[in-house]
């Protein structure tokens, strides 16, 4: 079960204090603050306007009056001092907030010789007679005049406005307490001291006292459930900054799922291009095996080829060969018997010479040889046209188609050889 936590604007808790003593409260109530200061920072009242409350707030320094008309247009803001008689008097701003008196001693160790500010000064009644609630209650009446709180104080009129809890601001600015020169005054109109929380002193009127000095026993605790606006601007920050760390984050797990969805994608888009890399070189391979198997077979045909024409030269070779070894065959046949004619007709011839060695002799009879050079010249023809191509062959660049040719040649320059 989550509890609401009070968020304390005052310096010291005071409105925390003051929360608790006004609990039963029905509807807005009123405050007067002398010395108000700034409308935010360290502001007693801050939270009671904010709960609709309205005061009125007293402070002679012009900028945070300033401040002050603009934060809260339903109070009554005064840029005056209060003191015992009206007037005006001499108001030391320090540079440093809240920190500007109307105490000449103070004014002279806090801000030197520096010239001050006159300021109109008004009693407490003149102020609360102006500008306080038709049923003249106030709820609180706080003093915060750095060392000038003797001369509010005294200006008051006890007995026709009583607040029902005055605070006063009670130590300088060593620490020491400064009460014993004003309070006697308030206990002597019926108010009882109630609270010291180390910076102020609260007071309850004698009217209040059963109902309001228990409540105003102890300073602001963590039984309060408070928080002060400074802690709470911090957590506020600390949140936000979270909020912002856990947006970042978030979008750096987004940005890291992008990534990793962008690495997932790249090493797919990778493995893609490595299988398809794959698959090419596959296929390049095959092509370069393919390509190989079809230059061996091209180199198988044509080693075939060679060898048919080989085996084509070799016939023929062969059958130019058996040719000419028919013709010479004849040749030499013609060529005895020729011979054998001759040596017929020289047996002839000498059988004549004796038959007719007795008889006169007969005119010689010229008997002619056969002419056989009709023949050897076209067998020396067809050798020379076989030669020709035996030559033209020898001239061809492949070694194994022109050797079966040489071999051819040798034969026939052998076979020439032995019949020449």
């Amino acid at each position: 079960m989550s509890v609401d936590i009070f968020v304390s604007h005052a310096q010291n808790g005071e409105d925390v204090v003051l929360r608790r003593a006004f609990r039963d409260l029905t509807g807005p109530g009123f405050y007067v603050d002398i010395g108000a200061c700034h409308p935010t920072e360290d502001s007693v009242t801050l939270h009671f306007y904010e709960q609709g409350w309205r005061g009125i707030n007293v402070e002679p320094d012009e900028v945070l009056h300033a401040a002050l008309a603009e934060a809260r247009p339903r109070d009554a803001n005064i840029c005056a001092a209060i003191g015992r008689t009206r007037g005006r008097a001499t108001f030391q701003p320090t540079g440093i907030r809240g920190h500007g008196t109307l105490d000449p001693g103070l004014a002279r160790i806090r801000a030197g010789q520096a010239e001050g500010a006159q300021v109109p000064v008004f009693t407490l009644p003149d102020i609360i007679d102006c500008y306080g609630p038709e049923d003249g209650e106030v709820a609180f009446l706080k003093v915060d005049v750095e060392g000038w709180e003797t001369e509010v104080l005294a200006s008051a009129d006890w007995d026709r406005h009583r607040p029902r809890v005055v605070l006063v601001e009670a130590v300088d600015d060593t620490g020491r307490p400064t009460h014993e020169a004003w309070e006697p005054a308030l206990l002597a109109h019926r108010y009882r001291f109630a609270l010291f929380d180390g910076l102020n002193r609260f007071y309850v009127r004698e009217e209040d006292a059963a109902l309001l000095l228990p409540r105003l026993a102890a300073p602001a605790n963590v039984l309060d459930g408070w928080r002060h606006a400074r802690e709470q601007d911090a957590i506020g920050r600390a949140e936000a900054l979270a909020a912002k760390l856990s947006a970042a984050e978030a979008r750096a797990d987004a940005l890291g799922a992008d990534a990793e969805e962008a690495r997932s994608e790249a090493f797919a888009a990778v493995r893609r291009r490595e299988a398809d890399a794959e698959e090419a070189r596959r296929e390049a391979l095959a092509a370069v095996r393919q390509r190989e198997a079809d230059a061996e077979e091209a180199r198988r045909e044509a080693l075939a080829a060679v060898r048919r024409q080989e085996d084509a030269v070799q016939a023929s070779v062969a059958e130019a060969r058996n040719v000419l070894e028919a013709e010479l065959q004849r040749a030499r046949e013609a060529e005895a018997s020729a011979l054998r004619r001759e040596e017929a007709a020289e047996a002839r011839l000498a059988e004549l010479e004796a038959a007719t060695a007795l008889a006169p002799a007969p005119a010689p009879v010229a008997v002619a040889a056969p002419d056989r050079s009709a023949e050897v010249s076209n067998l020396e023809v067809q050798i020379a046209n076989l030669e020709a191509q035996v030559a033209a062959m020898r001239r061809s660049t492949s070694w194994r188609a022109s050797y079966p040719i040489r071999l051819a040649g040798k034969t026939v320059y052998r076979l020439a050889g032995r019949n020449g």
